[in-house]
């Protein structure tokens, strides 16, 4: 019957509950609809406001229409002001034009009395040249006959004077004429320049007169006009706004009226509603007095019922938050302890056997010091020792003289495989260890604590994981066990079953690492497939060999000279071959060139040595690598006489490259709506597809035959700069691919024009050597491992790795 009771108690509790919540949700229903007749008080309001300022804005740009066409009436102004006044600077044009042309009439007098001075001037020189050839006659005839011709000088004298008189009054005459015409001429020009000059003022100043009479009439009816618009346009504006402020008055009028009814109404309903709240709180805090006690007794009991959850609760967290911290775990790669310089100094005292404020640190034998626990590779409790160990040792034990008295190791739970790395300051060891829980993993002496500080003072101690595998177990029960249900009852095959669930945690830190070595070798790859792309360009190599006579000195027959490994054409691995003596099969004097080639690949090129041109061909048939010409020419002929350098020249007209691959020939399915060829078309394609496309089975496997054919096209005038490549002028005797593999093999002979000049000059056997830096050695014996190197070899992943996770 309690039981009943209570029930019943806390059903009432929850329906009072309810009551409460639904008057509180219909009061918020009202304060939502008196808020929602607000909000659309305020939207009328607004839309007033933007109809008020939309007219407003009308009126505004009829305003400014009005402005401007106000603005272009002044333009106009401004314009025929602009147009008068340059009539007004034409008519200053024409009065200085007026000014120039008297300028001009003055000059033109100027002229003429200049012109009639020269003619008086000319008048009397003439007159007094004559006299003086007169008078030079005079004393001709009084010298040559005074005696006798006396009475003729006296009749002569007269004609003489009759003539002189007769000629001068000639000479006046014309001359007087001549300038009583030049006088007529230059009035008539002058009486007519000034009348033109009359009437053109007279003109121009009627046309000025007219203009501007003109200007003024038209900018007073400008004017007028102007005033007129203005006025009216101010009229109607203040009609407008007048109009506009009655509209807005009666407006707002209106809507204040609505509001305030709107209003009013409002809060006649709000007061009825307060009413009726006040009457539902007063009711529903009588009933909740009455049901309080009830409720408090159901409290206890769910306050009961709620600790026992949260302690469940709290055992909970504590697991997920151990499971947590291994999670959190599981990227750490390193752990670094770092020991400063305070307590370095007390476990220095401990080595020393000195006596030590801290008891902890004495000890006979050693004395050990934990980090404090971290969580790495998923697990948590992780901790490093170090051992200090003290100077007494025994008598027997030699590591004591060495200076290594500390030693480190990890401590971890049970189940964890590790392959890591401790270290103690630059000391380091790889390791690899399963943790049974109960013993630590570690390597002993490292070494002494003077020697591994850093500069600071401190000691820096730790951990570097490589790879981590943690297994762990984890058990499921059920509340009842299917297994032993009898048979007539069902089982749910979903419900769980009891057993033990083993999981495995693998996680590698060195994936990076790897993932670098591989995208380096890509990269390797990929620069070799561009260069080999680049090649394929080149169609001329040219390879120059200085100092041609040391060469036939020091090379004898049969003896042969190589060019660094070159690509051209997209093939790798060519080498020119110059035998200064000739090969085998030569004859005297003649030398040999070749062209020394990679299997499966077919050349059509010509070689030059010196002026001399000839088609490569494979004649040594002993040497098939080897094209070219075996008596090329007689040495003397290819030598250049200038520099006594020799020019090798390889030219490729045609490259073609074979390559074999073999993969396994499993069938492929084929799908029935796929596209099928016939025997029959597939036979119409011609024999040359077929060979290209049948493969070759052997054993199971599919051989590919990939052929690549570089054809150059040669073309006129001199080849692109990209299409030549330069050989360096060193020689071999057995070709090299880097310099650093001059230096490899004793039988490797090297000479440059400068190393050659100085073996003649100390007439030694010809083993030069290449100049300059000594290049990387690929090969050769390597230095012994110290004693250190060895106790701390890295461990190596490929030949002990970590077991993989079993699923």
């Amino acid at each position: 019957m309690r039981v009943a009771v209570e029930y019943a108690t806390a059903d009432a509790l929850s329906d009072l509950k309810a009551e409460v919540q639904q008057l509180a949700s219909n009061a918020k229903k009202r304060d939502e609809f008196v808020k929602g007749q607000i909000t659309k008080l305020e939207q009328l309001t607004s839309m007033l406001e933007k109809d008020s300022s939309y007219t407003l804005n009308q009126h505004q740009q009829k305003i400014q229409d009005q402005e401007e066409s106000m603005n272009k009436l002044q333009s106009e102004t401004t314009d025929l002001r602009q147009e008068l006044n340059g009539e007004v600077s034409k008519v200053a044009d024409l009065k200085t034009k007026a000014d120039f042309l008297e300028e001009r009439v003055t000059s033109v007098h100027d002229l003429a009395n200049q012109n009639y001075k020269v003619l008086h001037e000319m008048q009397s020189k003439a007159q007094q040249e004559h006299l003086e050839e007169l008078k030079k006659a005079r004393q001709d005839l009084e010298k040559h006959a005074l005696e006798a011709a006396r009475k003729d000088a006296e009749e002569v004298s007269t004609k003489a004077k009759k003539d002189l008189d007769g000629a001068t009054s000639a000479v006046r005459g014309e001359m007087s004429k001549g300038l009583q015409e030049l006088q007529a001429s230059m009035q008539q020009s002058f009486a007519a320049l000034e009348q033109n000059m009359r009437e053109t003022r007279q003109a121009l100043e009627e046309k000025c007169n007219t203009m501007v009479e003109e200007s003024r009439q038209k900018q007073q009816a400008l004017e007028q006009s102007l005033e007129k618009k203005i006025a009216q346009a101010e009229a109607a504006s203040k009609q407008l706004t007048e109009e506009q402020v009655s509209l807005e008055k009666q407006a707002r009028q209106h809507e204040e009226e609505v509001m305030h009814a709107e209003l009013k109404k409002l809060d006649g309903e709000m007061k009825d509603n307060c009413q009726e709240l006040r009457q539902d709180a007063e009711e529903s805090q009588q009933q909740l007095q009455q049901f309080r006690r009830e409720a408090e007794d159901r409290s206890a009991a769910v306050l009961a019922e709620n600790r026992a959850n949260v302690e469940l609760l709290q055992g909970e967290s504590a697991r997920l938050n151990a499971f947590c911290a291994g999670v959190s775990g599981l990227p750490t790669r390193q752990v670094e302890w770092r020991l400063p310089e305070d307590t370095l100094k007390q476990l220095e005292k401990v080595q020393d056997r000195e006596p030590v404020d801290d008891p902890s640190l004495v000890g006979d034998a050693q004395a050990s010091f934990f980090s404090p626990p971290f969580e790495a590779a998923g697990t948590r409790g992780m901790q490093l020792e170090l051992r200090v160990h003290t100077r007494r040792s025994a008598p027997g034990d030699e590591e004591d003289a060495s200076g290594n008295v500390c030693s480190l190791y990890l401590w971890a739970c049970r189940g964890l495989q590790l392959v890591f790395r401790l270290f103690l300051g630059t000391e380091s060891v790889v390791l690899r260890h399963s943790f049974d829980g109960k013993s630590p993993c570690g390597m002993k002496r490292m070494g002494s604590i003077i020697e591994q500080k850093s500069l600071d003072g401190s000691l820096k101690l730790g951990i570097e994981i490589h790879e981590s595998l943690v297994e762990s177990t984890t058990g499921s029960s059920s509340a009842s066990d299917p297994m032993a249900a009898p048979a007539d009852e069902p089982v749910e095959s979903r419900g769980p079953v009891d057993g033990v669930l083993a999981v495995q945690r693998y996680v590698n830190h060195r994936l990076l690492e790897l993932m670098q070595s591989q995208g380096k070798a890509f990269l390797d790859q990929l620069h070799k497939k561009v260069d080999v792309m680049r090649s394929r360009a080149v169609r001329r190599v040219q390879w120059r060999l200085e100092n041609g006579p040391m060469l036939y000195q020091n090379f004898s027959k049969e003896q042969a000279v190589r060019s660094t490994a070159f690509q051209a054409a997209g093939v790798c691995g060519m080498q020119l071959v110059f035998y200064p003596q000739g090969c085998a099969g030569a004859r005297p004097g003649f030398c040999s060139v070749f062209l020394s080639c990679p299997p499966n690949v077919t050349l059509r090129c010509w070689l030059w040595a010196g002026r001399l041109r000839k088609e490569a061909r494979q004649e040594p048939a002993e040497q098939p690598e080897l094209i070219g010409r075996v008596n090329f020419a007689r040495f003397e002929n290819v030598i250049d006489p200038v520099d006594e350098s020799v020019e090798l020249v390889l030219e490729i007209e045609e490259a073609q490259l074979a390559s074999k691959t073999t993969m396994s020939s499993q069938p492929m399915p084929i799908e029935d709506g796929a596209s099928r060829m016939d025997a029959s078309e597939f036979s119409k394609q011609g024999p040359a597809i077929q060979s290209m496309s049948e493969p070759s089975k052997t054993d199971g496997r599919i051989e590919r035959a990939d052929v690549q054919r570089t054809k150059i096209q040669h073309t006129g005038g001199k080849p692109p700069p990209e299409s030549v490549q330069q050989l360096p002028s060193i020689w071999t005797t057995q070709g090299f691919h880097s310099f650093g593999e001059l230096e490899e093999g004793t039988s490797t002979r090297a000479n440059t024009a400068s190393t050659a000049k100085a073996a003649s000059t100390n007439q030694s056997s010809p083993t030069p050597r290449l100049a300059g830096k000594p290049g990387p050695r690929k090969g050769g014996g390597r230095a012994p491992l110290s004693a250190r190197e060895a106790k701390y070899k890295e461990y190596n992943q490929g030949s002990q790795p970590l077991p993989q996770p079993s699923y």
